[in-house]
Order: C-alpha cells, then sequence, then structure tokens
C-alpha cells in the first residue's frame, strides 16, 4: 500500500508541477497530500510486487505513447497515473478498458493526419494528446473507479460504477473516432436537420 501511495504521489506531483502550479510548490504538495489521504483510506490487497507490475506496464506504455508522439510528457504523466489507479483500485479488466481506449483514440488520432491538417479539423501539437484531452475523455471513468475503490462505504452497488465506467469511456470512444475518423469524409450533414455542412463541424455525420 505504501508503494501505491509513494508512486500515484510522485506522479500527480510531477504532472502538477508541470501543468498547473508551476511556481507554487506548497499548493503542489497540498494537493498531492490531500489526495494521498483520500486513497490512504480506499481498501487495496494489491501486494509490493503487483505494484512493481502496475508500474513496469503503466511506465512502459506511457513511454510508447510518447514515442509514438501521441500523448506529450504531460499527457503521457496523466496517462500512466490514470492507469496506476485503474489497475491497483479497479482490477486488470478495468485496465484493459481503458488501456484500449487509450490506444485505439491515439492512433485514430494519428489516422491520415496530414489530410486532417489540409482540412483545419486535426489535433493541434501534431496530434499529441495532453492533460486537458486525456482528463477530458477519462475524468468520468477516474471518478468510477474511486468509487468502485470507496463502495464498501457507499450505499450504492458496486456494480454501478462499472457501468459508468464502461460507458463513460464507451462514449468518449465514439466521440474521438467520429471527429477523427468522419472529419476526412466529404458532404457531411447536421444530424438535427440534415443540412450539408462543412468537415469537422459539430453534430455533421458522415455514413
Amino acid at each position: 500500500h505504501a508503494a501505491f501511495l509513494a508512486a500515484t504521489g510522485a506522479f500527480t506531483g510531477a504532472l502538477l508541477r508541470s501543468m498547473l502550479f508551476e511556481r507554487d510548490d506548497p499548493l503542489v504538495m497540498l494537493s498531492v497530500g490531500l489526495l494521498l489521504w483520500f486513497l490512504s483510506y480506499l481498501p487495496t490487497e494489491v501486494t509490493p510486487t503487483g505494484i512493481a507490475v502496475a508500474l513496469g506496464v503503466t511506465i512502459a506504455l506511457g513511454v510508447l505513447s510518447y514515442a509514438l508522439e501521441t500523448a506529450s510528457v504531460e499527457g503521457m504523466l496523466t496517462g500512466v497515473l490514470l492507469c496506476l489507479l485503474t489497475i491497483v483500485l479497479g482490477g486488470v479488466g478495468w485496465f484493459a478498458v481503458l488501456i484500449a481506449f487509450f490506444a485505439v483514440g491515439g492512433l485514430s488520432t494519428k489516422f491520415r493526419y496530414d489530410a486532417k491538417l489540409d482540412r483545419g479539423v486535426a489535433e493541434d501539437n501534431d496530434g499529441a494528446r495532453g492533460t486537458g484531452n486525456v482528463l477530458g475523455n477519462s475524468a468520468v471513468a477516474l471518478a468510477a473507479v474511486l468509487a468502485y475503490a470507496a463502495s464498501a462505504e457507499l450505499p450504492v452497488d458496486e456494480t454501478l460504477f462499472l457501468f459508468g465506467f464502461a460507458g463513460s469511456l464507451a462514449a468518449a470512444m465514439s466521440d474521438t473516432l467520429s471527429s477523427e475518423v468522419g472529419g476526412l469524409y466529404d458532404r457531411p450533414r447536421l444530424i438535427t436537420s440534415l443540412k450539408r455542412v462543412e468537415p469537422g463541424t459539430d453534430g455533421g455525420v458522415t455514413w
């Protein structure tokens, strides 16, 4: 448990230091402390060996995402932190769903990137996802993992949080694929009126 808290604190501190509070170390330390205080009350049965394996897998996948330029440094740190929390607090099955989403989403962003750039519908930063992208797509899933871990103290069936986790990532996946793939096709129609709109328009759909 101490190894899990130490790893989580290190990644959270690095992320906050690089992104949010660059010149405010006391606030970074307070934020990390509050997070670790919360996590310390959650029941975890993972062993130090399990933590080492989880860290090795998540860091390797994070470095791979950075090497493939599907994530920035900040996005990589955020992804590694989310994956670590998910595999320890949720389990391997939850982690598999999350990493599948990250992999498919990252690769779809790179799919025919130059063509999307010419159309003006490509992601910024050469398609490398940052913290905002990662959290925007998986914040609800993270909340579901934390709630699942604390479900023993909540008057709610823990299965509800599993559905919330899977459902939020499914919604994020459909949104990502629709924009990254659909933006490559001409003559989309607005879903509300079926009028033709420019590629990349919100609500524009293709076959």
